[in-house]
């Protein structure tokens, strides 16, 4: 692998979209017309020097300030869906987004402590507050210079060795979050961490407790996000980070092929049930010690207690002997996410009625509505729901089949 511009614009037009390239050469054509720069940094360019399409699109404006970002919004055709106080933005395009950071100088006034912005800077400097080399490359999308890369810390001979190496000594005691990046890069990318790195994440692991629990949060969602999360977990695990932060969170062979076997669906909240895999195994006060450690919202919280309400429910009854409006009354009041949770740790049976609930009962709706059962005979009032679930049950299971047979079960119950 070279840093030859031709090279390096040839994997570009490969391995991004072409509605994303021609974006970006338009992106450089107006910030080199307003005296700035443009450069493609970070994962995405790493992803492109390993061959491959970049997740995100990260970009760093040097000599630039919001006044400029706006104006490339609106060149573009796009607009700014967010903004925050260390100069970073989002720009939605049609159906892409690019994240846009004003190059910067940070200073860490204590060791896991958010970042001071010093001073906006040059692009060296830009690339120096980063955490590993391998994501310390920039490629310039200016016209004059599209295609050349800066690499001032060796990035791509980093690359070539297939190692996860820090820019300096203190990279881990400034940001602590970079050992469970280090770990998850690592693994992801299946390199190697070379030995001074992991000589100083050894050194400073005991700095991730001084990070809030809401960056832990943070970081442990990339990591359960990611294909090999398993592994990651392990090797943290093995690494004691999660007692050295607090959480007794048990990894362990069961919990892994759980793990492995997760598909992600975009009906459900993914992050409520990846969580609740890793904590069933829990009691409740450990999982209670979570919620607050992480600063677990309450949607977080609900789907773990209903994920351990279940689970003690269906220690009790059998599920697989249960009628259809049973399994529905039994897990209606409970959100889907804590029934999928519950699934993964359930035997054939019992995880195929969860699944008949979620895919087919749940949606279930009654023969009659209340202006029809009003129509009736039937008087205004909690009477009116007490019927329309009666119907539903009947319904569910199999005792009404069509409209005509729940107006006669709504006749017998107003007569009897």
């Amino acid at each position: 692998m070279n840093n030859s511009k031709l090279d390096i614009s040839k994997r570009l037009k490969k391995y991004l979209s072409p509605q994303v390239f021609d974006l970006l050469v338009k992106c450089g054509i107006f910030i080199e017309e307003n005296s700035a720069n443009l450069f493609l940094v970070g994962g995405s360019l790493r992803d492109i020097l390993l061959n491959k399409s970049p997740k995100d699109i990260d970009l760093t404006l040097v000599n630039g300030n919001s006044e400029l970002v706006e104006k490339l919004a609106a060149y573009i055709g796009g607009q700014i869906i967010f903004k925050s106080q260390f100069f970073t933005y989002k720009i939605k395009v049609k159906n892409s987004v690019i994240d846009i950071t004003e190059a910067r100088k940070e200073i860490y006034s204590s060791p896991g402590s958010l970042p001071e912005i010093t001073s906006k800077c040059s692009i060296d400097d830009d690339l120096y507050r980063r955490d590993f080399t391998v994501n310390s490359m920039a490629l310039s999308l200016i016209p004059s210079k599209f295609g050349s890369v800066t690499d001032p810390f060796n990035g791509i001979n980093d690359i070539n060795k297939k190692q996860i190496r820090i820019i300096h000594d203190n990279s881990f005691s400034d940001d602590p979050t970079r050992i469970l990046r280090a770990i998850r890069y690592s693994i992801r990318l299946n390199f190697k961490i070379d030995y001074k790195t992991l000589s100083k994440l050894n050194e400073f692991k005991n700095n991730i407790n001084l990070i809030t629990g809401f960056r832990v949060k943070n970081e442990l969602i990339k990591i359960i996000r990611e294909d090999s999360r398993s592994k990651i977990l392990l090797s943290l695990h093995n690494l004691k980070i999660f007692d050295i932060i607090g959480l007794k969170i048990n990894i362990n062979n069961q919990i892994n092929k759980i793990l492995d076997k997760f598909q992600f669906k975009k009906e459900y909240t993914d992050d409520l049930i990846l969580i609740g895999i890793l904590t069933y195994n829990l009691d409740i006060e450990n999982i209670i010690n979570i919620t607050e450690k992480l600063y677990l919202d309450s949607t977080y919280i609900k789907t773990l207690r209903d994920t351990q309400e279940i689970k003690l429910f269906l220690q009790n009854i059998k599920l697989d002997n249960l009628n259809n409006s049973s399994i529905y009354k039994s897990l209606n009041p409970y959100k889907d996410e804590a029934i999928i949770i519950n699934s993964y740790f359930s035997n054939t049976k019992v995880s195929n009625k969860l699944n008949l609930y979620l895919n087919k009962l749940k949606y279930s709706i009654p023969p009659l509505n209340g202006s029809e059962i009003l129509s009736l005979g039937a008087k205004e009032g909690p009477r009116i729901k007490e019927i329309i679930n009666e119907l539903l049950y009947d319904k569910l299971d199999g005792k009404i089949k069509n409209k005509n047979q729940a107006i006669i079960k709504v006749k017998q119950i107003l007569n009897s």
